[in-house]
């Protein structure tokens, strides 16, 4: 919960927040993927964006991760 509120401080937080919130809807991500889900924390908003985007238009992670 540190890392959160840490992350909320900062200018592009906010939105980074929620990217990641949209990426883990239903806790989907984090269950397949628990490591990397705690990696966003710490990633770009432009990665979170495409992460975001590639995951919904049903692209696997590990596909999409080649490409990051």
């Amino acid at each position: 919960m540190k890392y959160v509120k840490e992350l909320l401080n900062q200018r592009t937080g906010r939105e980074k927040f929620k990217k990641i919130c949209s990426i883990n809807h239903g806790n989907k991500f984090l269950k397949s993927y628990g490591q990397a889900y705690y990696n966003l924390y710490s990633q770009s908003l432009n990665y979170l964006q495409h992460l975001d985007n590639s995951l919904k238009k049903g692209k696997k992670y590990d596909n999409i991760k080649k490409d990051l």
